[in-house]
């Protein structure tokens, strides 16, 4: 199906890695998501898909969810 939505996890890609963050029953998948991101020089949009939805998450468990002031 791809993205349905323009949120940062409105698309399968980040799905698929929550699905297996919440498997894996522990975060250190979210600080590796994070850091592959400045791992290489070229950036691929799953990787970077990946990497937001990981700090979407990050901020949500830290109470930090950002604002969504968009109108579809």
């Amino acid at each position: 199906m791809g993205a349905w939505g323009y949120g940062n996890l409105e698309n399968d890609t980040v799905l698929d890695w929550v699905e297996e963050l919440l498997e894996s029953e522990d975060l250190s998948l979210i600080s590796e998501s994070i850091e592959t991101v400045f791992e290489d020089s070229y950036l691929d949009a799953d990787t970077a898909s990946i990497a937001v939805g990981a700090l979407e998450i990050l901020a949500a468990l830290q109470s930090r969810q950002g604002k969504e002031e968009y109108d579809e």
